[in-house]
C-alpha cells in the first residue's frame, strides 16, 4: 500500500538494507499491512554496505528530522554494529529486522550468528535461482499443454484440470504453476465428450491426477455471451447442459470436483495442491 506525498498523513517507510533490501520490503510491507489506516510511500536503500553510504542517509534524515518533518519509520536488515549504530543516531525509529530475531535465536541455538555482510544470502539466492527455474519450467509446460493441446504428453503433467469451456480452467493452471510450480495442463469436455459418462479414454488411466471443475451455469452463461454474444456456445440451456454432463462425469469417474462459481482461483489451487500432496 501506497500513498501520494501531498496527503497530511502519509508516512514514508523506508527498507534498508546491505543487500537487495528485499528481506526487510518483505518483511516491512508485511507488518505495516497490519495497519490498514495508515498511509504511506516506500523507499528502499539497496547494498548501503559502508559506513559513508549509511552516514550519508544517516544525516539526510536527521536534517529533514531537524526542518519538522515526521521521522520515517525504517526497518533494517543491516548486519554490522557500526552501520546499524549509525543509522540508529539518525533519531529515526528503527526496526532492526535482524537484532528483532537473533538475539533470542542465538540463546535458543547457544550459538552466535555470523556477521559477514551477505550471510545466508547466498543460500537465499540459490534458492531464488531455483525456484525461478522451477517456476519458468512449470509456466512453460502449462501454456504448453492449455485447453487441449499435447495430450500426448499428460503423463508428465502433475494434475490435468478438467471442465467445461471458460470454467477457469486456464487461470487454476497458471495460479499452480507461478506459486507451487505445480506442472498443470487442462482439457476441455467438448462435444463428444460430454456425450460420454465417462473421461475420455486417454485421461482414465490418469484419474489420480484429473480435477474437475464446477460452475454455475447462469454464471458461465454470463462468462461466454461476453465472448460469443447471443450463440448457441453461450445460450443458457447449452450452459446448464453441458454444466449437467461435466458433473455427472466427474462423479461417475470419482474425481475432486471444485467449484469455481463460489471459490476463488487462489483458493481452489490451495485446495488442489493439498489435496493431491503437491507441496514439494
Amino acid at each position: 500500500m501506497s500513498g501520494t506525498s501531498d496527503k497530511p498523513n502519509l508516512r514514508q517507510v523506508y527498507y534498508v538494507s546491505d543487500r537487495t533490501g528485499r528481506t526487510a520490503e518483505l518483511n516491512g510491507e508485511s507488518l505495516m499491512s497490519q495497519f490498514p489506516g495508515i498511509q504511506y510511500q516506500t523507499h528502499r536503500f539497496a547494498f548501503m554496505d559502508n559506513e559513508d553510504k549509511v552516514q550519508e542517509l544517516a544525516s539526510d534524515i536527521a536534517r529533514n528530522i531537524e526542518q519538522g518533518e515526521e521521522p520515517p519509520v525504517i526497518f533494517s536488515t543491516l548486519v554490522e554494529t557500526p552501520l546499524r549504530d549509525l543509522l540508529a543516531a539518525s533519531g529515526a525509529p528503527v526496526i532492526d529486522l535482524y537484532e528483532t530475531f537473533l538475539s533470542p535465536l542465538k540463546k535458543i541455538l547457544h550459538s552466535p550468528n555470523a556477521t559477514k555482510v551477505g550471510a545466508g544470502h547466498q543460500g537465499f539466492e540459490l534458492r531464488e535461482a531455483s525456484d525461478y527455474q522451477r517456476r519458468t519450467k512449470a509456466l512453460d509446460f502449462s501454456l504448453a499443454h492449455d485447453d487441449g493441446l499435447r495430450p500426448n504428453h499428460y503423463d508428465n503433467a502433475d494434475v490435468i484440470v478438467v471442465g467445461v469451456s471458460r470454467s477457469a480452467k486456464t487461470p487454476i493452471c497458471l495460479y499452480l504453476a507461478m506459486h507451487f510450480f505445480v506442472r498443470a495442463a487442462n482439457f476441455p469436455l467438448t462435444g463428444e465428450d460430454l456425450d460420454g459418462e465417462q473421461l475420455p479414454s486417454f485421461l482414465r488411466d490418469k484419474k489420480e491426477r484429473v480435477v474437475g471443475l464446477h460452475i454455475n451455469p447462469e454464471r458461465l452463461h454470463a462468462i461466454r455471451q461476453k465472448r460469443r454474444p447471443d450463440s448457441p456456445y453461450s445460450a443458457l440451456q447449452t450452459c446448464r447442459q453441458e454444466v449437467r454432463r461435466a458433473d455427472e462425469i466427474f462423479k461417475l469417474s470419482g474425481v475432486p470436483i471444485y467449484d469455481t462459481s463460489t471459490t476463488s482461483v487462489e483458493e481452489i489451487a490451495v485446495q488442489i495442491v493439498k489435496k493431491m500432496d503437491l507441496l514439494h
